[in-house]
């Protein structure tokens, strides 16, 4: 386990922000391919009511793509 801090936790959390802007990463699923159906039916059910909570309309692409984003930058953490 790596503890990042300070500008070496800044400058990490700003090159994987970078390639995720530039669309230079492959796509990434923590999901299985296929999806089994049951589970499907759930992630979709999460991701409506995720992004609604975020006032993020299913179709904003670009604005889910921040908010992913976020993700890269340790949400904003110290």
């Amino acid at each position: 386990m790596y503890l990042l801090t300070g500008e070496v936790k800044r400058a990490l959390g700003e090159a994987l922000l970078h390639a995720h802007n530039g669309n230079t990463v492959p796509p990434f699923s923590p999901f299985p391919q296929p999806m089994p159906p049951d589970c499907g039916a759930r992630v979709d059910d999460f991701g409506r009511r995720y992004y609604s909570a975020l006032g993020i309309d299913r179709g904003d692409m670009a604005g889910r793509a921040r908010q992913t984003g976020r993700n890269f930058v340790f949400f904003d953490a110290p």
